[in-house]
């Protein structure tokens, strides 16, 4: 368990006259394991299964994960990845080799979580799902309007929002303006971020992505003012009067 790991660093690592560089290693360690699980939970979300089958053999060879599984993947995310992880930037540990460094390391983190859910070939696949399977899949709406929940929960809670949560909530408008505003490209994800399906192209302009992103901004927006008029607290006020102007933004490059 890496929660379990941290706290441990320096008396593990502990060797009079030693410097702290065995430390700062495996705490990159800890980091690097940690963005790897993370990315396994995110491939779920729009994921397809590949089991290669020739013709003598029953079933399809590309199967969507189960809308169920992609909920339970998403919900780890939001509790695992997007909450604050005050066992990760534990200062006895981190103040001895670094001077700063743990918020943009955390953000950089998430906001690649973010990235990889909002992948153009990730959303087209939801997309496709909900309009050639059976059942009652994951629709990109409701993971939409899910993944907004859970990065903007302090606007319903009434809650302080953080310095790492509002990072992430920028690197998610970041995002949104990037899908209303640019072609789907490759992504430059790290290590244990890329899926391992090959994608069709995805034509965003003549899809339905740039609706639901619209959609989601708009009611984005209707969030942040009634939670402009709950909070008390000076820097959340400050954060939200800004994604105001960044969403207005967003939507008026748009147009």
């Amino acid at each position: 368990n890496l929660k379990r790991i941290v706290p441990n660093l320096v008396e593990w690592t502990r060797e009079d006259g030693a410097n702290y560089d065995e430390l700062e290693e495996l705490y990159g360690s800890v980091v690097n394991q940690w963005e790897r699980y993370l990315g396994h939970a995110a491939r779920h979300v729009g994921g397809v299964y590949e089991t290669y089958k020739t013709y003598d053999q029953d079933g399809p060879v590309y199967e969507s994960v189960s809308a169920d599984k992609q909920r339970e993947a998403l919900r780890f995310l939001i509790r695992q990845a997007f909450r604050p992880p005050g066992w990760l930037v534990e200062a006895d540990v981190l103040r001895r080799f670094e001077a700063s460094g743990a918020l943009e390391r955390v953000r950089e983190a998430q906001v690649n979580v973010v990235n990889m859910l909002l992948r153009p070939q990730r959303m087209a696949r939801l997309l496709e799902a909900e309009a050639v399977a059976d059942g009652e899949p994951y629709s990109l709406g409701a993971m939409l309007g899910d993944l907004r929940s859970g990065l903007w929960s302090e606007l319903d809670e009434g809650g302080e929002i953080g310095p790492y949560r509002r990072n992430l909530q920028r690197g998610y408008l970041e995002r949104m303006s990037h899908l209303l505003s640019e072609e789907a490209q490759p992504d430059d994800l790290p290590d244990g971020y890329e899926d391992h399906i090959i994608d069709t192209p995805v034509n965003v302009r003549q899809s339905d992505i740039r609706a639901y992103v619209r959609s989601e901004l708009n009611t984005l927006r209707e969030d942040v003012e009634q939670g402009l008029r709950r909070t008390s607290d000076d820097a959340t006020r400050r954060h939200l009067e800004d994604v105001l102007v960044r969403v207005d933004d967003i939507l008026e490059t748009d147009e």
